[in-house]
């Protein structure tokens, strides 16, 4: 069985892309940085933390391209600077 490769693109602080060796692979994003969001923005929820605090949080989901989506991209010009991306593909 060949293992399942994820590879996550974070700019800004947030997911933009995700690729996978898996097309059936779910991906749920959990973001707890939502500063200037509210209970009213899609995907914004209010959640207790630790000593009873209320925090909003961002939870979505993604949908996972295929790895042949990385060609030509900044993403693949990274793992090839960093050589993994021959592990990958």
């Amino acid at each position: 069985m060949q293992q399942t490769t994820i590879i996550l693109n974070i700019y800004g602080g947030s997911v933009q892309d995700v690729f996978c060796t898996d097309p059936d692979a779910q991906v749920q994003v959990v973001d707890w940085d939502t500063d200037g969001l509210d209970l009213s923005d899609p995907g914004i929820c209010e959640v207790t933390v630790e000593r009873n605090r209320k925090r909003l949080v961002f939870v979505g989901g993604l949908l996972p391209n295929p790895l042949a989506h990385l060609a030509g991209t900044d993403v693949e010009q990274a793992l090839q600077a960093a050589e993994v991306l021959d592990g990958i593909t």
